[in-house]
């Protein structure tokens, strides 16, 4: 969890290795997306899912506009937990599409507990392989919380693998790093890589990119991998328009010249 001292206020560990929510209300919001995935799955009342998601704490029990929660935390245990929500609610938020430039709805789960509710069935952690390819899932996706430092990415997903039998990824890291800084744009300029920007917003204490989905890097990389995005349009708009000059030639680039 983000912060320690909101664990030893709103959560208790039980003697039977369970976790209890001991505040008002809380509400864990996961996209329906992950439960068509099979990255969350419905068991009875209970929620199987990665230890990858936004939560939100309330004082006033009637209140679930999370606009208005008293505290926000952002669950970091990449490996699969259990949930037992008193109540699960399908409602819909507004998020940018990037592929359309508009405001979209999108799904999403709300799990909500209430004082003295069990919030984590157990604390002990069992390895599964799947996991760590659900952490790759969300990843490329570009369903990693904002709120995730960037920096931090990396070793987050060196974590998953070590925690669910994946072993140490030893060389791998280097390209998981890789695969990384290159979903993580600047939130105001998607062309350009978050890692050279990162210092700016760090200083605003801003410390994530504009997370994208994997077809969508092409649209802004270089100019003639523009032309392999899932939009052909739009890449070609955008190969035309491109200005760095630091880019990588191509083979067709020679060709033509």
């Amino acid at each position: 969890m983000a912060k320690t001292d909101l664990f030893d206020i709103f959560f208790k560990n039980m003697p039977d290795d369970s976790v209890t929510f001991i505040g008002t209300k809380l509400i864990i919001q996961i996209p329906e997306s992950f439960f068509k995935d099979n990255i969350s799955k419905m068991i009875r009342s209970d929620v199987s899912t990665l230890g990858i998601f936004d939560g939100y704490i309330f004082d006033d029990v009637d209140e679930d506009d999370i606009k208005k929660a008293t505290h926000h935390f952002t669950m970091m245990l990449p490996c699969n937990i259990i949930l037992t929500p008193t109540v699960i609610d399908l409602v819909t938020k507004m998020v940018d599409d990037l592929d359309t430039g508009v405001l979209t709805k999108e799904n999403i789960y709300n799990m909500i507990f209430l004082k003295d509710d069990t919030f984590i069935r157990s604390r002990n952690l069992i390895k599964d392989l799947d996991i760590s390819d659900h952490f790759i899932n969300i990843m490329l996706n570009g369903k990693i919380p904002e709120t995730i430092k960037y920096d931090y990415l990396p070793i987050l997903w060196q974590q998953c693998a070590d925690m669910n039998g994946s072993g140490s990824l030893d060389s791998n890291f280097n390209m998981f790093a890789i695969i990384t800084m290159n979903l993580t744009r600047d939130p105001k300029d998607l062309t350009v890589p978050f890692r050279y920007v990162y210092d700016k917003y760090y200083a605003k204490n801003i410390h994530g990119g504009k997370m994208l989905h994997y077809w969508q890097i092409p649209k802004y990389a270089v100019p003639f991998t523009a032309l392999t995005s899932t939009d052909p349009k739009q890449g070609i708009t955008i190969s035309m328009t491109h200005n760095d000059k630091d880019s990588a030639g191509s083979p067709v680039e020679e060709v033509i010249k």
